[in-house]
């Protein structure tokens, strides 16, 4: 067999083992051969591509009476940039923004750069003023999901590292930052999977659980041993809820006689003599309808800071 066709079949044989890499573990296949051209291709068109994309600023003074010495015109100035930093699903850039610029400009060019790279994606956000985070994705990581090795932790109490973000990062839930939520979604858009997930992290949380689910309790029943409530028809569901507001007026009223806080002191929901309640609210367009509105709503939220008494129940 001549050298050609030993050249050919490895050759071959490179390329259906790098399609097998690709399709079976697409990380390594990114870190081995994405990642290496698509850095030098954006190195290599960074300059050009923030022109065309209407990223760049003109030239400093100085550099312009530099280039008129030496005959020729001074180019204008893209944003500083680091090196790209490789990640699980793609690369990061650090951009410094120029003197006029806003991250705006940046967000309405996400597209543009998106093609000009021959990426899935590119998603920019503000780090610290006068800087930008570009992240540069390779592939559709929620296609073909795979859970990363490592969960970050949910940062304490009420905040859950529940799903994948479309740019490869974790999608944290913070209920002290935002106590209120509303999922909507069409049919086998994931509602249930997030809610499951939700409740299956908020159950390793000293918090008390309650939930409404007007379909007879088919979504929240697996969950009833953690449930301190479970309603599952409309008048339960009122009667229920009826009974929290009660619960937490009394209790808000017993702190307003007894407390001893000063004017600028914040009620919040994780202090330690209060305990946090989650009311979760499944199917709400079979409980009730909203009024002048012809859209049904398929999942709510509600969240309530309840202060604690060692004489209520959990």
């Amino acid at each position: 067999m001549s050298d050609a066709v030993w050249a050919l079949t490895l050759c071959l044989a490179a390329v259906a083992a790098l399609l097998v890499l690709r399709r079976r573990t697409p990380i390594a296949f990114w870190w081995l051969v994405g990642f290496p051209i698509v850095a030098l291709r954006v190195l290599a068109t960074y300059r050009a591509t923030m022109d065309a994309c209407g990223l760049t600023v003109p030239a400093s003074a100085v550099r312009r009476a530099t280039a008129r010495l030496v005959g020729r015109e001074a180019a204008p100035v893209p944003p500083h940039r680091s090196l790209p930093r490789p990640t699980g699903s793609g690369l990061v850039m650090k951009l410094r923004m120029a003197t006029g610029q806003a991250p705006e400009d940046f967000f309405a060019s996400a597209d543009r750069l998106r093609h000009a790279w021959a990426a899935h994606a590119v998603h920019i956000r503000p780090t610290r003023p006068g800087w930008l985070e570009l992240r540069l994705i390779g592939w559709d990581v929620l296609a073909d999901v795979r859970r990363p090795r490592r969960k970050p932790d949910g940062g304490g109490l009420l905040s859950l590292p529940l799903a994948l973000r479309d740019d490869g990062r974790w999608h944290v839930r913070d209920f002290r930052t935002v106590p209120h939520e509303l999922i909507l979604g069409a049919t086998q858009s994931g509602k249930s999977v997030y809610l499951r997930n939700l409740l299956c992290g908020l159950a390793r949380q000293p918090v008390v659980l309650v939930g409404i689910d007007c379909k007879w309790g088919v979504e929240l029943a697996p969950f009833a041993p953690r449930l301190s409530a479970l309603a599952d028809t409309p008048d339960r569901a009122n009667a229920l809820l009826d009974a929290l507001l009660d619960e937490m007026e009394a209790r808000f009223r017993l702190i307003g006689m007894t407390s001893v806080l000063g004017a600028d002191a914040v009620l919040t929901s994780d202090g330690g003599d209060c305990r946090t309640a989650i009311v979760r609210c499944r199917s709400w367009s079979s409980w009730t309808r909203w009024p002048n509105s012809s859209s049904r709503r398929t999942g709510t939220t509600r969240s309530a800071g309840m202060p604690w008494s060692p004489s209520s129940s959990a």
